[in-house]
């Protein structure tokens, strides 16, 4: 609630109680409800629990086409 215009990444990254949990991986064929992304193309995305004090956060994210391509 307090990240207001900051980076998630920023605040989670400084904590020296952050533990983070195993990736999973995920292939996503589009048109896919939910993302709105156009096209008919596989795109990837990840996601992972991260855990403050305890608390449970799951972040998720998905590559973008263009991400993907800048990769290979």
């Amino acid at each position: 609630r307090k990240l207001q215009n900051s980076a998630l990444g920023g605040l989670l990254f400084k904590d020296p109680f952050l533990q983070r949990g195993v990736f999973e991986v995920a292939a996503i064929q589009l048109p896919c409800p939910g993302i709105p992304l156009g096209g008919n193309t596989c795109v990837y995305g990840r996601r992972s629990v991260f855990r403050l004090r305890r608390q449970p956060l799951l972040v998720a994210e998905i590559f973008l086409p263009a991400c993907q391509l800048a990769n290979n």
